[in-house]
């Protein structure tokens, strides 16, 4: 989602989403959170949208888990490798690695 937030951010400079352009590589931060500690901030726009749609009650990091696996798989194996993997399991709903 955040490729095509990207394009719309360049199709409608006057809407002010360029803050997503050149971001849909990283999947967050991790920032102080008080007596907590620290903690894990998702800039995945998805987990986001879910987490405010959930009332913000809790914190959704499924794509932000899957886009930082997606990132170290592309960097130890290629991204057409991933896309291969991704199309022979599409079915099965999981890659396995052995």
């Amino acid at each position: 989602a955040e490729k095509e937030m990207d394009v719309l951010s360049q199709k409608n400079p006057n809407a002010n989403l360029d803050f997503w352009r050149g971001i849909d590589d990283f999947a967050g931060e991790i920032f102080p959170a008080g007596k907590k500690g620290d903690d894990i901030v998702s800039f995945d726009l998805l987990d986001n949208v879910i987490s405010l749609t959930h009332g913000g009650l809790g914190k959704y990091l499924y794509h932000q888990q899957e886009a930082l696996w997606n990132k170290i798989f592309i960097e130890y194996m290629g991204e057409e490798k991933l896309e291969s993997a991704v199309v022979e399991n599409l079915k099965r709903g999981y890659i396995e690695l052995k």
